[in-house]
């Protein structure tokens, strides 16, 4: 859909050093690749820690940036979605905000501005936090907290119900692997450390518009 070249494109894919399906996929992206006809498109299947041949070191801070706004993005989107004066409002921000960040990234612009500018924008969202609906919290297996398609759309049901989701950050589950990469795997504990304080940067950010969803 997007044009690529398969020869110019690269599937990033992190690897994982504990007992997960998710090791898998790369598999079955690759015999999904050369059934399709699209055998001459590289896979990198890769702990998110190394740097890889070919690929910027910066491309992996990109990522983990991407990771830890993108969570941020939808809690705020949770946050203030049944609470908006014009609906569908928050739905179109975030759309936008998304944007923001691509771009940001696309001309080396740091991404932390761009995580200014999306605070101001849903500062400035229009709506009505008189009161609160009842909340309700997404626990559990990594895809039912984060893919919308497996499951089921969980998310638009709660809100259609009159609650207010509220999801784990994404990298609760990424502090997860590290800890088991840390005693299974002997992983320096430092990049566990750094990680959480890397997060924590950028949740500071936005701690006045969502103070306890703030891991």
């Amino acid at each position: 859909s997007k044009g690529l070249e398969p020869k110019k494109t690269v599937y990033y894919l992190p690897n994982l050093c504990m007992s997960c399906n998710f090791n898998q996929y790369s598999m079955l992206i690759e015999t999904a690749l050369e059934k399709a006809g699209l055998g001459d498109l590289k896979i990198y299947n890769a702990n998110i820690l190394t740097k890889m041949d070919g690929v910027p070191k910066e491309l992996n801070l990109n990522f983990l940036e991407a990771g830890i706004l993108g969570s941020i993005l939808y809690k705020l989107a949770f946050r203030f979605a049944p609470y908006e004066t014009n609906p569908g409002e928050t739905k179109t921000l975030l759309e936008e905000s998304v944007q923001i960040i691509e771009q940001h990234m696309r001309d080396k612009i740091p991404t932390m501005k761009a995580a200014r500018l999306i605070k101001e924008k849903f500062e400035n969202l229009p709506k009505d936090l008189s009161t609160r609906k009842p909340r309700v919290a997404i626990v559990g297996d990594f895809y039912a907290k984060y893919n919308q398609i497996l499951n089921q759309d969980i998310y638009g049901l709660i809100e259609k119900l009159g609650g207010e989701v509220v999801l784990p950050a994404y990298g609760e589950v990424t502090s997860h692997f590290l800890d088991c990469d840390i005693r299974e795997s002997g992983l320096e504990p430092k990049f566990k450390r750094g990680y959480v304080l890397y997060e924590r940067r950028y949740e500071n950010v936005f701690k006045e518009l969502i103070p306890e969803a703030m891991e």
